[in-house]
């Protein structure tokens, strides 16, 4: 799981910087919100909460 993640956020990276900077803020804030509830989601799992 560490290592797609790893690969998304360089996948995210390249993207990040070959985007225009309207699309990109856009984008950050979806990406933002989405690492936190996976982040979440993965806490949950692991801890059983």
């Amino acid at each position: 799981i560490l290592m797609r993640i790893c690969s998304h956020y360089q996948m995210f990276y390249i993207y990040n910087h070959t985007t225009p900077q309207v699309l990109k803020k856009k984008l950050n804030l979806i990406v933002r919100r989405a690492t936190l509830e996976m982040c979440h989601t993965l806490v949950v799992f692991q801890t059983g909460y």
